[in-house]
């Protein structure tokens, strides 16, 4: 026969097999691509198809979890964001949204180890810094709070937000002028 069909089944065998890594990488970079759009749903499927591939992909479970946190759907997040911590434990951002997570579910002395085990890990990403921040704060260590809000700050001083919380956390640690500076930054 040689229809339609037998010319597409032609292209299709002198095609290069495309390698599983190779996939993997095309759906992760369409994942982060889609988180980046605002398509939820385009993540959740993209990280799917990862999974299929490769069950340990800690970003994907990553990803997935932030999913699922942003629809407050925080247990289904934690067994994800739990996952990706597994896979790799040295990952502050993973740890970050976790901390926030158990936050949200009144988990807070999980809430606070977990943000403590972030800012161990030394982190260079502001916005982490300043998830490890909310958390510490939420959990009343005012002093650890301020500590990550300075180091947001320090990374990346262009955000308001970041400045505005270290403030706020150096007015209730008692540093009333560093707060006043923090504050008049955040304008």
């Amino acid at each position: 026969t040689f229809g339609k069909n037998s010319a597409t089944e032609s292209n299709a065998r002198n095609r290069p097999i495309e390698s599983p890594q190779n996939a993997v990488d095309y759906w992760h970079r369409a994942a982060e691509e889609r988180l980046g759009r605002g398509d939820l749903d385009g993540v959740r499927k993209a990280c799917t198809k990862v999974l299929e591939l490769a069950p340990d992909h800690a970003d994907a479970h990553f990803l997935l979890g932030i999913v699922y946190a942003s629809a407050a759907r925080y247990p289904e997040a934690l067994d994800r964001i739990g996952r990706a911590v597994a896979l790799a434990p040295e990952r502050a951002d993973y740890l970050a949204q976790q901390a926030r997570c158990l936050i949200m579910v009144r988990r807070d002395a999980e809430a606070r180890e977990a943000a403590e085990r972030a800012l161990a890990l030394e982190p260079r990403d502001a916005l982490a810094l300043d998830t490890v921040g909310v958390v510490l704060s939420r959990t009343g260590v005012h002093d650890r709070a301020a500590e990550a809000f300075r180091r947001a700050v320090a990374l990346r001083p262009d955000r308001a937000d970041f400045h505005y919380n270290l403030g706020t956390a150096l007015r209730i640690v008692g540093d009333f002028s560093g707060a006043e500076r923090a504050l008049e930054r955040a304008v």
